[in-house]
């Protein structure tokens, strides 16, 4: 899920942020946030955010979640900050004994907006559940990594037409990877996203 989230820095203008963790006793909340030039809400979060700010934070929305009812396996598709609702699940699922395969195609243009890359790795190695497969747009000499867009790596795997799929990440690559997926023959019923944009 999402929440609208309003800083100091900024007040007034409200912005839409995954939290990239499952509910904490403590009540903590993890955010991914990039800096983007321009934005005026990200860069005052990244370069100016202290401890002990008090930040105002609406009620959660959004559909991406786990139905562990219908028993289905996931593949879950993460481009840049997109993988914060990602983890969030992944951080949920691992704290339950036995779990539906997920398949997390994390991706970005070059390696540094893979960023979390280390810790997917190291949750899935010990996670036998869960396979991360990093996505390169650009750097061609990259190793250890799949070449191409998310929705041309995605579909080059497959159909998925037996698995939930989950997106998340920018508007065009959603729009992208959903229309790709369904002309492979994944069913519109069994892709989910929410759509919403971050400065």
């Amino acid at each position: 899920q999402y929440l609208s989230v309003e800083t100091p820095h900024r007040p007034r203008l409200w912005r839409y942020l995954s939290p990239a963790n499952a509910p904490r006793p403590d009540g903590s909340i993890d955010f991914h946030v990039r800096n983007v030039e321009g934005g005026w809400v990200s860069r005052a979060i990244v370069r100016h955010t202290q401890p002990g700010e008090v930040w105002r934070v609406g009620p959660p929305m959004g559909r991406m979640r786990v139905d562990r009812e219908k028993g289905r396996d996931l593949v879950m598709v993460a481009g840049g900050t997109g993988l914060a609702p990602m983890r969030a699940i992944i951080d949920e699922l691992g704290q339950w004994g036995e779990n539906p395969r997920v398949h997390l195609f994390y991706g970005g243009r070059v390696m540094s907006d893979l960023y979390d890359l280390k810790n997917l790795q190291q949750l899935a190695s010990v996670n036998p559940w869960l396979t991360v497969v990093p996505v390169l747009e650009s750097e061609p000499d990259a190793t250890g990594v799949e070449h191409g867009t998310l929705a041309d790596v995605v579909t080059r795997y497959g159909a998925w037409a037996d698995r939930e799929v989950l997106v998340s990440g920018s508007p065009g690559m959603i729009r992208s990877t959903v229309s790709r997926m369904l002309v492979a023959g994944t069913p519109l019923d069994h892709i989910t996203y929410d759509p919403f944009t971050l400065d």
